[in-house]
């Protein structure tokens, strides 16, 4: 069923241009008459190179529905596209914000209630701050006060009672999904001051995104408005460490003092960040924790809006992975998986050894633009990642005091490209990431922890770690940036 709250805003003209017409649909029921432009006149005022770009633009500000500031938003847009395609992203900071380090957004998962019934109530506002990453502030459109909004959670056969309260300024929307409903009558838009509600049936298990689905989607989402709903199969699932990861993208526009969405830079697909549950490397700071041998369960969703995500945790193999995690679509021996932008997944698995376990999307480009946590399993050996840093595990033990030495990482090369040391010495190398992009440093054919090549872990732009390890042999070694084999090298001399 579906029904519209009363309207107590009637002086607000909302509008929602339906797809393939110019028929327009409001949550009452009400629909409007509106105008379709002509390509000829756009292309006149845009000019013939910038045809197509212009046709994109403009009907992505076209089928947006507005209030009284519609014609002065479509202005705006036709005057971005008249200036061309949108520069190349700049680079922005990835360390992290005081607000992911006062308050990491919670990634665990409780389990659902058995409650045959969910009545659901989501607020959509379009005010709340969130901080990105160290001094950038993102005016975020919201459902429930966060990006992502908090995850929900479901099992399969229940009947899903939602209900959307639009606290906002302009017109938003519901679209799970993981429901098999009529989009025309359920996933409308609300106007400012207005609420709806539609039911429906958690008939496929899974994970999966619900969103805003308010046109231009692309600027909904790419402001925030998404989030991921698990429905739990009916033969239940076996007990284990569950989180619920959102791999997102924000294309950055200043305003004053805070940040808002830029429409152009969506468009063209070129994100200022990349991210896990809305803040950058949060969980760099604050890891995910687990147990050594427990099972752990993630559930992923990749609310793009555009980029691909390629989910790998680094020194680890999935025991199972279930694309859309349906039970039924099970992949075992998975070390990478591939989600697209609106997919989901679940995946599994028990890690043996205490320790720092990375997880990336291993779009590395993406990677370093903000999209790293930490599975802490166990307690940490000494020397490893204390929750602000990737360190790698320390190599070599014994209470001598290490020789120390000092290499700074920045974008393709090392500042110290020649190290030396002594056979049979303790060494401590302490590396500093001031370039941008993700590095490490990683000494070939010298023994770290496990008999592993001595290494760092990748280190994030403004990031620190150290590792040590013992040379046992005189020779000249190699060392690298796993990342950048090319660019950057350099020689380690043991004497």
């Amino acid at each position: 069923m579906c029904r519209a709250a009363p309207d107590h805003n009637q002086d607000v003209s909302r509008h929602d241009i339906a797809p393939g017409g110019n028929e327009m649909a409001l949550a009452t029921g009400e629909r409007r008459q509106g105008f379709r432009p002509s390509l000829k006149g756009i292309g006149a005022v845009l000019g013939t190179g910038a045809l197509v770009w212009g046709a994109l633009a403009v009907q992505a500000a076209i089928v947006g529905e507005r209030q009284e500031s519609t014609t002065a938003r479509l202005e705006q847009q036709i005057a971005q596209v008249q200036a061309g395609p949108p520069a190349q992203a700049q680079r922005y900071t990835t360390e992290v914000s005081d607000q992911a380090k006062a308050q990491p957004f919670d990634a665990t998962l409780p389990p659902a209630t058995t409650a045959p019934v969910k009545e659901i109530t989501l607020t959509a506002t379009d005010d709340t701050i969130v901080g990105i990453a160290k001094d950038i502030n993102f005016t975020g459109w919201t459902f429930g006060g966060s990006v992502p909004a908090k995850p929900l959670r479901v099992r399969q056969g229940d009947t899903v009672k939602f209900t959307l309260v639009n606290n906002g300024k302009v017109g938003h929307s519901m679209d799970f999904h993981a429901a098999s409903i009529n989009p025309g009558a359920a996933f409308k838009t609300v106007l400012p001051g207005q609420s709806f509600s539609f039911e429906w049936k958690a008939v496929n298990p899974g994970v999966y995104m619900f969103h805003c689905g308010t046109p231009p989607v692309i600027e909904h989402i790419g402001n925030g408005m998404y989030g991921a709903i698990i429905v739990d199969p009916a033969e239940g699932l076996a007990p284990a460490k569950e989180f619920a990861l959102v791999q997102s993208e924000y294309y950055l526009d200043k305003k004053g003092e805070v940040y808002t969405g830029h429409v152009g830079k969506m468009m063209e697909g070129t994100p200022d960040y990349v991210v896990w549950n809305g803040m950058a490397n949060q969980y760099v700071a604050s890891p995910l924790k687990a147990d050594p041998g427990e099972l752990i369960r993630l559930w992923v969703v990749n609310a793009g809006p555009s980029q691909t995500s390629a989910f790998h945790v680094i020194g680890a193999v999935f025991s199972a992975y279930y694309p859309d995690g349906n039970l039924a679509n099970k992949q075992v021996g998975v070390s990478t998986a591939t989600i697209p932008a609106g997919g989901a997944a679940m995946f599994e698995l028990t890690i043996p050894d205490a320790g720092t376990y990375p997880f990336v999307t291993h779009s590395f480009a993406d990677a370093s633009k903000g999209a790293i946590g930490v599975l802490q399993v166990g307690t940490p050996a000494a020397g490893e990642a204390d929750g602000h840093t990737m360190d790698a595990p320390a190599s070599g033990h014994g209470s001598a005091a290490a020789v120390k030495l000092d290499v700074t990482m920045l974008d393709n090369k090392f500042a110290q490209p020649q190290l030396s040391a002594k056979a049979g010495e303790m060494v401590s190398v302490n590396v500093v990431n001031k370039g941008s992009a993700l590095h490490n440093l990683r000494i070939a054919g010298v023994p770290g922890d496990g008999g592993k090549d001595a290494q760092s872990a990748l280190l994030t732009g403004g990031a620190s770690g150290s590792f040590t390890f013992t040379p046992a042999k005189a020779g000249t070694y190699k060392f690298i940036c796993d990342v950048h084999p090319v660019e950057m090298t350099g020689t380690l001399t043991v004497k």
